[in-house]
């Protein structure tokens, strides 16, 4: 059952990532992009890039363009999906990476032009759908000591390139990648497996010379 729970949301992101295509080309011209290119590094602007990918729980938007999705969230009907606070909140966009650990990374980063930026940003961002409130995961699954960082960007650390080992597995339900519609080894899932999942997601929203970037 879980794998057509995870198909049936890899149908919805890639539904948001074909209707925001153009949105999200237009990224490089915002401020926040102009600002993060130009080495002015503000972790607001990382966040609000994150929401034109769909990778914002709140409003309506409902975590629509996440690749990665807990059971538990996937399990929530979407009428039960609420990612504001004030009216009881119950999902929430984790940040894998976190903003702290990619504006730290982001300011050394070799970037050619604003879309370089973007595909910096996109290729290193994991951020996962997860469940929040009273009985929710968000609170409980980070690893103590990593609640506003990642060492998947680390060299020589043991979770380098290991996005996923940030969270303890016994503390949250399995986490699904819902492009490929299986679960998520935190053990083995690199950023080069993200990576082509960005690909993926790039040309669902007809970007095809991005992903072609990101591809080579």
């Amino acid at each position: 059952m879980t794998v057509e729970l995870a198909l049936a949301e890899g149908r919805s992101a890639q539904a948001f990532w074909l209707r925001e295509g153009d949105r999200i080309r237009r990224t490089p011209t915002t401020p926040q992009c102009v600002r993060l290119h130009d080495n002015d590094i503000r972790g607001i602007d990382v966040r609000h890039m994150h929401n034109r990918f769909g990778w914002q729980a709140g409003g309506s938007t409902l975590c629509a363009g996440v690749l990665y999705r807990t059971k538990d969230f996937m399990a929530l009907p979407e009428a039960a999906r609420c990612g504001t606070r004030a009216l009881g909140q119950t999902i929430h966009v984790e940040h894998t990476v976190p903003v702290a650990t990619l504006a730290r990374h982001l300011a050394n980063a070799d970037r050619a032009d604003a879309v370089s930026t973007v595909l910096w940003i996109l290729t290193r961002s994991v951020v996962t759908g997860v469940t929040d409130g009273p009985d929710g995961e968000r609170h409980r699954m980070v690893r103590g000591g990593q609640s506003r960082q990642s060492y998947s960007l680390t060299p020589h650390h043991a979770d380098h390139d290991r996005p996923f080992r940030r969270y303890d597995p016994a503390r949250h339900s399995p986490i699904w990648d819902v492009v490929r519609g299986e679960p998520i080894d935190p053990d083995h899932f690199t950023f080069a497996d993200h990576r082509a999942n960005i690909e993926t997601a790039l040309r669902w929203a007809a970007l095809d010379d991005w992903a072609a970037r990101v591809a080579s």
